[in-house]
C-alpha cells in the first residue's frame, strides 16, 4: 500500500514525498544505507526540477555507507526489546500572514509510512503527532520542547527513533 498521496489529493512537500518514494522504491530489498537514500533522494528531487538539497544530521559520528535505516526493518529479525519511537510534526500556520499548505499532509504521510513499518501511533508512550489541525497535539514551542524531553527521557540505547519536522524553521 503506497504512503505517497495520490496526485490531486492535496498539497505536499517535495522532500517528504520524494523521501517516501525512495523508501518505497527499495521495499522488499536489503535495507538501504542512509547515504544511499540521501543520494537517491537528491537525484529524485533533481529529476523533478526541485532545488532542495537533503541533509542528514546526527548527534554522533557514523558512516552513512554502512548504517542502515533500521526503522524500515519489518522482517521480524529486529530485537523486539528495542522500542520504535517517533515524533512527527507538521505546522501550516493557518492563521498567519504566510500560511503553508502541505505540512500537515506531509506529517500525516510520515505517520502512515511509519505505522506501516511497526511504529505504534495508538500508543502515546511511543509515538507523538503534533499537527496544527485542531485534532492532534498543538505543535507549540513548549509542546515540541516537551516532545524532545520525552524522547530523551524514554529512549534507550539501540531504540529506533524517528523525528520528522515539516514547516518553516
Amino acid at each position: 500500500m503506497s504512503s505517497i498521496r495520490p496526485q490531486g489529493s492535496g498539497p505536499g512537500g517535495a522532500c517528504t514525498q520524494s523521501f517516501l518514494s525512495v523508501l518505497e522504491d527499495s521495499a522488499g530489498e536489503r535495507l538501504p544505507f542512509i547515504g544511499t537514500v540521501v543520494k537517491q533522494l537528491h537525484k529524485k528531487l533533481q529529476q523533478n526540477n526541485f532545488d532542495q538539497f537533503p541533509e542528514v544530521t546526527s548527534s554522533y559520528s557514523f558512516n552513512p555507507d554502512t548504517e542502515v535505516l533500521a526503522f524500515a526493518n519489518t522482517d521480524g529479525n529486529r530485537d523486539q526489546s528495542l522500542k520504535r519511537m517517533a515524533m512527527c510534526i507538521g505546522i501550516n500556520y493557518p492563521h498567519s500572514q504566510c500560511p503553508l499548505s502541505g505540512c500537515q499532509n506531509d506529517a500525516e504521510s510520515m505517520v502512515k509510512y511509519l505505522a506501516s513499518h511497526g511504529f505504534d501511533f495508538s500508543n502515546s508512550d511511543l509515538c507523538k503527532v503534533m499537527i496544527d489541525d485542531g485534532e492532534n497535539i498543538e505543535p507549540t514551542k513548549q509542546a515540541i520542547h516537551d516532545g524532545f524531553d520525552w524522547l530523551v527521557k524514554n529512549a534507550n540505547s539501540g531504540d529506533n527513533i524517528f523525528i520528522s519536522f515539516v514547516s518553516w524553521c
